[in-house]
């Protein structure tokens, strides 16, 4: 799998680990996260694994940074940056390395949010918290609006 492929996982998708109900705080989650996935064509065939590694930290009453990196089978290493501003009842804006976007979160458990950048290229992505320390996580990466990739992934938050 190559780094353009990777940013597709690495950026648009850790800004959506605020909490897994819209009633707790942007807040909740901070601290370091890890976990693995897999990249998959449209058609299911399998791209490759790989791992990442992020810290989430409060840069404001109603802002959250995520830094860290993706590691790909073959060893490469995709650093990435996210922002994310809490906008209440009305979902939350994000800034990244690899673009921009919002969405927002349901009292289910789960949060959307649609990134894009100026070439077409843009990801939709969801979010299931599986309780105050995992998260499962599916990305659709877009050209010009028709899927091209999956990306799933599982991660765990670290004492």
């Amino acid at each position: 799998m190559n780094t353009t492929k990777m940013l597709g996982v690495a950026l648009p998708l850790f800004g959506c680990l605020i909490s897994g109900h819209a009633a707790a705080d942007i807040l909740d989650g901070l601290g370091y996260w890890e976990g693995s996935g897999t990249a998959y064509e449209v058609s299911g065939r399998d791209l490759g694994t790989f791992s990442v590694s992020l810290v989430r930290r409060s840069i404001g009453q109603r802002k959250v940074r995520s830094e860290g990196k993706v590691i790909l089978a073959s060893g490469q290493e995709v650093v990435f940056w996210q922002e994310l501003e809490d906008h209440g009842p009305n979902g939350f804006s994000l800034m990244s390395s690899n673009g921009s976007g919002g969405g927002k979160c349901f009292a289910n458990g789960i949060c959307e949010s649609f990134e894009w950048r100026a070439d077409g290229h843009a990801f939709a992505t969801s979010v299931v918290a599986d309780g105050a320390d995992k998260v499962r996580i599916v990305v659709t990466e877009l050209e010009q609006g028709r899927a091209v990739r999956f990306f799933q992934q599982t991660l765990l938050k670290k004492p």
